[in-house]
């Protein structure tokens, strides 16, 4: 039997090929996996200035009560403030969101709980969990 080496170094070429493409498969997974890695980062650190951002506004309140020298005090004098940590709210919350999808989770509605996506019930509360939506890829 004789070498053919035309047909050997196409086996070499072949599966050099494949091999190229295996690993280009592998690094755009990698790549993907890191992308949302580095967005949960991202959620999670503004969620938490969020947090800070609310603690300064609780802070602003309780100035105002101590400094106040009145028999009572007037909510309305806090509605400004009030309004600002609701909104804060309603961002961690969707920050909160945001994370449960880039980890493949779901929120129970009812207590906050992370659940698995795949999950009817909340193994916290029983809350039936809605089944997953299209995901947000806004990033906001």
């Amino acid at each position: 039997m004789a070498f053919d080496s035309k047909e050997f170094f196409g086996k070499i070429k072949s599966g050099a090929s494949s091999a190229a493409s295996t690993v280009g498969e592998m690094g755009k997974a990698v790549g993907k996996k890191t992308g949302e890695k580095v967005e949960l980062v991202k959620v999670n650190s503004k969620k938490h200035d969020l947090e800070k951002e609310i603690d300064g506004l609780f802070l602003q309140i309780g100035e105002k009560v101590y400094q106040h020298s009145g028999p009572s005090i007037e909510k309305a004098q806090f509605n400004d403030l009030i309004a600002q940590i609701d909104e804060k709210y309603t961002q961690i919350k969707d920050c909160v969101y945001r994370a449960a999808v880039l980890k493949g989770l779901a929120i129970c509605p009812k207590c906050g709980w992370e659940c698995e996506e795949q999950s009817a019930f909340c193994p916290k509360c029983g809350a039936p969990i809605p089944a997953p939506g299209p995901e947000d890829t806004s990033g906001e």
